[in-house]
């Protein structure tokens, strides 16, 4: 090896290094008060939001992510991004204005460098910061060799630990007529796609969604007269708005009592504390946390775009605007001229919009067409030429 190559790539690890001991030095639990300002043309939720972002920026720093490869022992870049990680532990609003539309929100808050986990306080934060995104709870229940059945019984303990740390539910009615279709039998059969739909028509953002089982083993002790039941909980997380599954989880509990409904209700309530309280929300705190630091994931569809220079104009317009973050190039069709990309980015959908409403892309002005919660539909056109005015006589 060169000497060269082995120096380039000794301080790409030593790049690496200090930059997880740099996210690793609050681990001690030492958190850290500062004062920042956002500021929205949306709304005063979204400038707060924007502070927040801007607090955990300011605390636990960025860091570059790139997915690499090494060939010849030099570092190719395929894919650059900003990443924060960082929790909001409590903040106070010290100041608000709002000026021709713009609203300004000045916050102190105290920032943790950690990963969310255990911090309730910081979940609540975060729901109110996501406005309390809605989940949905969907199990295939299988008690065929008890003697009871149709019992929702590990559905009710799901929905009752949810609640409980501080996560709204959908109606259940409103799910359980939508579940008759085919999307519920789908969804529950792994087809990701089916789940979307059925969240996404229910409201809400998360589904989650598996089988729980239940088998009497006989007497715990012989003799005694009491059932020893065990229970088993199938799991996974869907994130509606991406299609994405943002985890998934398997808990067992075995429970003894002399009734079997008993028995099999207790080992399912603790198979689903285990499963909420272990792994669910965390899973899902996670998610909040790097949709709030790191920007929603937006699908963008452009039509009008008939050149590779079109495409190439529109990429470098997205990357270049302020709190995109990601930029992702998912498709490009010639024929038809739509342009499909994934984009993550720093606000709401309607903001990004805004931003991009009549903005020129070389030649052509962008125009939006449809805004959704996790989609955005554009259209370019040749922009406008003034008209020439005629030489007076």
């Amino acid at each position: 090896m060169k000497l060269r190559q082995f120096i380039h790539i000794l301080s790409v690890f030593c790049w690496i290094f200090l930059g997880a001991t740099h996210l690793c030095a609050d681990d001690t639990g030492q958190r850290q008060e500062v004062v920042v300002s956002g500021m929205s043309d949306v709304s005063c939720d979204a400038a707060t939001r924007d502070a927040m972002r801007k607090a955990v920026e300011q605390v636990a720093g960025t860091m570059l992510h790139s997915q690499t490869e090494v060939e010849n022992f030099q570092l190719k870049k395929d894919l650059i991004f900003t990443k924060t990680e960082g929790y909001i532990h409590g903040y106070e609003v010290i100041s608000k204005s709002e000026e021709a539309k713009v609203c300004e929100v000045s916050i102190r808050a105290t920032v943790s460098a950690n990963l969310v986990k255990d911090d309730l306080r910081a979940l609540n934060i975060l729901l109110d910061i996501m406005e309390r995104p809605k989940l949905a709870v969907l199990i295939e229940e299988d008690y065929s060799a008890m003697k009871f059945g149709g019992m929702r019984l590990a559905e009710t303990e799901l929905i009752a630990q949810l609640k409980k740390n501080g996560f709204e539910l959908v109606d259940q009615a409103q799910l359980s007529q939508a579940s008759a279709k085919d999307q519920a039998l789908l969804a529950l059969s792994g087809n990701d796609a089916a789940g979307q739909a059925l969240g996404m028509m229910v409201g809400a953002q998360y589904l989650v969604l598996g089988k729980a089982m239940a088998q009497n083993s006989g007497e715990a002790v012989a003799g005694s007269g009491f059932n020893s039941v065990q229970a088993s909980l199938q799991l996974r997380i869907l994130n509606c708005q991406t299609g994405a599954v943002i985890g998934s989880v398997v808990e067992q509990a075995v429970k003894a009592h002399m009734s079997e409904l008993a028995a099999a209700t207790e080992a399912l309530k603790k198979s689903s504390e285990k499963a909420v309280q272990g792994y669910i929300t965390s899973q899902i705190m996670t998610s909040f946390q790097d949709f709030l630091n790191n920007g929603l994931p937006l699908k963008v569809s452009i039509t009008g775009v008939l050149t590779f220079r079109s495409v190439t104009e529109v990429e470098n317009l997205l990357k270049t605007t302020e709190k995109v973050s990601l930029l992702k190039e998912e498709g490009w069709n010639k024929a038809g001229g739509i342009l499909l990309l994934s984009v993550r980015f720093k606000g709401a959908a309607r903001e990004l919009a805004e931003m991009l409403e009549q903005k020129k892309a070389g030649d052509t002005v962008i125009t939006v067409e449809d805004v959704g919660t996790d989609k955005i539909s554009f259209s370019l056109a040749a922009a406008k030429t003034p008209a020439r005015r005629g030489k007076k006589m």
